[in-house]
């Protein structure tokens, strides 16, 4: 027995049968189930113990008398949530910024996450993580995460952290086009210059647009398949198109 009550779910189920008031509503439905006749009157908490063991007969007198014993009188959960931590914020679009954390903990169980922008409650999610959409592109956005429990108890928000969505997509190429380098050109193995160079490339170096836009270092970034090697990503703004009879 001990199992089914050691659990958030049961203290929960208790603070509602316990220190609530019996709403006329809940005994209707458990008249309507057990086919007992309840006074209106019925004493402050006792509901809980028919449904506790469906009546509360010989057989479920002494799980009853435990349980109440045990939790009768215990004070109700006060205990906020830790605190959220290690929020990240990642812009997947110029409309899109995903968010995640660390998830909390709490006495009993936290039951979700609430969301804010600037201050700003914008939502609520039982993960920890949380999609943010229809944002405007090449905006700073600053959010934080609070934790709650299922007492209502919040924690303190998390550390701001502010993102900036990229503006909206680079339409200076599609793919297929022919292009060439404006300059000599270090071309990566990934759109950033973080990444590993595989190479330089003379000025006028010919090639085609394979994949992109992609945006890297505040920058535009296409792949590029050179007619001669090394392949791989370019800045844009060392990019033009090659047009016929250049």
């Amino acid at each position: 027995m001990e199992e089914a009550w050691n659990r958030p779910q049961f203290f929960t189920y208790v603070d509602r049968w316990m220190l609530s008031p019996d709403d006329p509503m809940d005994l209707e439905t458990i008249e309507n189930v057990t086919g007992m006749t309840i006074d209106p009157d019925f004493m402050q908490g006792q509901s809980w113990k028919i449904l506790s063991g469906g009546g509360y007969y010989a057989p479920h007198r002494s799980f009853v008398d435990e349980m109440w014993a045990a939790y009768g009188n215990r004070l109700p959960d006060s205990t906020p949530p830790t605190i959220p931590a290690d929020l990240t914020a990642t812009a997947i679009s110029s409309t899109q910024i995903d968010l995640s954390w660390t998830a909390s903990t709490d006495n009993m169980a936290v039951v979700g996450y609430h969301i804010y922008c600037s201050r700003k409650q914008i939502g609520t999610t039982q993960d920890a993580s949380y999609q943010i959409t229809g944002l405007r592109p090449s905006k700073i956005y600053k959010y934080s995460v609070a934790a709650f429990d299922g007492a209502g108890n919040i924690s303190q928000k998390s550390a701001v952290t502010a993102i900036k969505t990229p503006p909206l997509p680079s339409t200076k190429f599609i793919i297929g086009d022919q292009v060439q380098a404006t300059r000599p050109t270090s071309v990566y193995s990934t759109p950033s210059v973080d990444g590993t160079s595989v190479g330089t490339l003379l000025k006028g170096a010919p090639g085609t647009v394979i994949d992109g836009p992609r945006y890297e270092n505040l920058r535009w970034w296409w792949q590029i398949d050179f007619d001669n090697d090394p392949d791989g990503w370019v800045l844009q703004t060392k990019l033009k198109k090659s047009f016929s009879g250049m």
